[in-house]
């Protein structure tokens, strides 16, 4: 364990170790189905930004076939401003240059598929983002919606914290400290 724990972590103190090895009986446990939802939402998510106008990326591929969306703004300029926007509701987004030097956001869908969004949240995910760069909405009008989806979610999926299995493994590690 030793040799490997330190390709993964900077030092080796008992409580970082206990975490990565959590972290890593989780994937193991939930690793696939994960995955599978993962690449199900970032390709959904895509579908739903498309038909509301938005342009995305690769739509002759279907997408997406990781756990990305990539969306294309145009400008430099135009990709900053939406940006910030979206950052100004808490939805984390990356700025990036797409292929042939086109300007663009990439929406990772690691954190909303953890929370164990589904296509209703997706559709009202994509609402927001369509009404936020057309400007039908208010800032202010759509972080209230956001806020509200996001209390909807609740708390991590694909977690032994759903589990008495894993409650209790948590226990047993809390107590070796």
């Amino acid at each position: 364990v030793q040799k490997n724990v330190e390709l993964l972590v900077s030092n080796t103190q008992l409580h970082h170790i206990f975490a990565l090895y959590l972290a890593l009986l989780e994937y193991k446990h939930f690793g696939r189905p994960y995955a599978r939802a993962l690449q199900e939402n970032a390709r959904y998510f895509a579908e739903r930004l498309d038909a509301r106008g938005l342009k995305i990326a690769a739509r002759e591929f279907g997408y997406t076939q990781s756990n990305q969306v990539w969306m294309e703004l145009g400008s430099k300029a135009e990709a900053i401003e939406q940006f910030k926007k979206l950052d100004r509701l808490c939805i984390s987004t990356n700025l990036f240059t797409l292929p042939r030097g086109r300007w663009g956001l990439r929406l990772g869908m690691n954190g909303i598929t953890r929370l164990g969004a589904d296509r209703a949240c997706l559709d009202e995910l994509a609402n927001i983002f369509a009404d936020l760069f057309s400007g039908r909405k208010t800032l202010s009008a759509l972080a209230a919606e956001v806020q509200t989806l996001r209390a909807a979610l609740g708390e991590p999926k694909y977690s032994f914290d759903d589990t008495a299995a894993g409650q209790e493994l948590i226990k047993l590690l809390l107590s070796l400290q």
